[in-house]
């Protein structure tokens, strides 16, 4: 099953790092002008980055 990771500055090189541990078929994208509040602080690139995920 193909995972998306969405990683801020925080916590995007754990993800890239942890998540092909956990998957086999991951993408990790990282959103680095954001905090820890993806989806408030980033919204559209949120969006973007699973619509574009989904439409693969």
């Amino acid at each position: 099953m193909p995972v998306l990771g969405i990683g801020s500055y925080v916590s995007y090189n754990f993800m890239k790092m942890g998540m092909p541990c956990a998957a086999q078929d991951v993408e990790v994208i990282g959103i680095l002008d954001s905090e820890h509040y993806l989806y408030e602080e980033q919204p559209e690139q949120v969006v973007d980055a699973v619509v574009s995920f989904l439409t693969k």
